[in-house]
This record gives structure tokens, sequence and C-alpha cells, in this order.
């Protein structure tokens, strides 16, 4: 195989949660990225957290075997394929399985469509309004005013990836019986709001700190 493909594949292989492209990627992800290449690029983490929770899931963790299974034309290649079998097994509640699948279906649309397309574009709107992924409750005015469809379409990616880092956490501690438990939104809207307020409150200390370097010094006192 020519080198050149071997590292294209590396790329579409490499997760920039293991490198120091991760805050990169939020930002583009939040807009320094187009929005089709937004809506491509989130899609294919959610692809990936269903990797990671099928595989929790799985009796043979051969890689041999793991990458038979899900490599692109294997059976569980393919998302709507994952997104099936998650749901079919349990792994999934029918909220998350539904957001995959808006989110698969608005990635197929931007990837694929032959006409200029965002997300202001009515149909992809539509289709935005209907997502399940909960607001951090601090962060609700904020998605919902800034460019709403496209921070509900990411805050749903980040909500599945939240599930996923959750699930694998567990299974790292060894609590297995909450590992193998069915994922839902419910301990990610908590988890989320809990980042979202240390955020703030980070934020604010910077603020006051910035404010205490500002103030001139006191004038002297004169002696008389």
């Amino acid at each position: 195989m020519p080198q050149w493909r071997k590292e294209l594949r590396g790329l579409i292989d490499r997760n920039p949660a293991d490198g120091e492209e991760f805050r990169t990627l939020m930002a583009a992800l939040h807009g320094a990225e187009s929005d089709r290449g937004c809506a491509v690029m989130a899609a294919s983490f959610v692809e990936d957290c269903l990797q990671v929770l099928l595989t929790i899931h799985a009796v043979d963790w051969n890689k041999s075997t793991l990458s038979e299974i899900f490599r692109f034309e294997g059976p569980l290649g393919p998302f709507s394929a994952r997104i099936k079998v998650a749901y079919a097994l349990g792994i999934i509640d029918s909220e998350i399985r539904d957001d995959c699948d808006r989110i698969r279906e608005i990635r197929n649309a931007f990837a694929h469509s032959k006409v200029p397309i965002d997300f202001k574009t009515s149909a992809i709107v539509r289709g935005c309004a209907g997502f399940h992924a909960p607001f951090p409750e601090g962060m609700r005015e904020y998605l919902e005013t800034v460019n709403p469809s496209r921070r509900k379409y990411v805050q749903a990616v980040v909500s599945i990836m939240r599930v996923a880092y959750l699930v694998m956490k567990s299974a790292r501690r060894g609590r297995m019986r909450k590992t193998l438990q069915t994922a839902t939104y419910a301990d990610t809207a908590a988890s989320q709001d809990k980042s979202w307020s240390r955020l703030q409150k980070r934020k604010q200390r910077n603020r006051l700190s910035g404010k205490k370097k500002a103030l001139p010094a006191p004038p002297r006192s004169s002696q008389a």
C-alpha cells in the first residue's frame, strides 16, 4: 500500500481527544469550521462513541476481531448498523438512538447534498429542533440564542460523547453493574451542569483577579 494511503487512513483513525487537537476541534465545531465541515466531523465522533459502547459490551476483546467487525465493510461498520445494534442490545435508550439517527441523517445531507446548505436551511433547522440532548441549565440561554441549530447539533454530539465517557469511567473503576446499564442522558445532564458551573466560577475568579491587577497603586501619603 502506498505511504500516502497509509497516512490518510491514519488521519481517519486518529482520535483528537488523545492529543493536543481537542481544544482546536471544539473551537472548530463551535464556529471556526464551516457548517458542512462541522456536521461531518462531529458525526464521526458519535460513530466512535457507539463503537466504544459496543466494544465495552463485547465478549471477545481480541483486537483483530474487533477491527474486522468495525471496519468500513464489516457488520458494524455503517453508522446505521451501530445505532440499531446498540439500541437492540439495550446499550443506549430510545432518546440517544433517536439523536444518533438525527445526527446521521443531517450528516448525510451535508455530505451528499449537491446544492449549498447550512444550519439555516429549513429542513436542517427542523431536524435540529427535535434533539433530546439536554442543555446544561447555565448554558441554555447561550445555546438558544447563538446560531441555535448548529449549537443544538453540536450539543447533541457533545452529550453523546459525555455518555460514552461516563460509561468508560465506570468500566475503568470496575463498576460493571453501572457500566452495563442502558445509557441515558440523565447522568450526562447533571455532569454537564457541574462542568459548566465550575467553568463559570473559574471565569469569574479570573475576571476578579484581572481587575485586582488592573487597579492602580494607592498614592503615597505626603509627609508634612
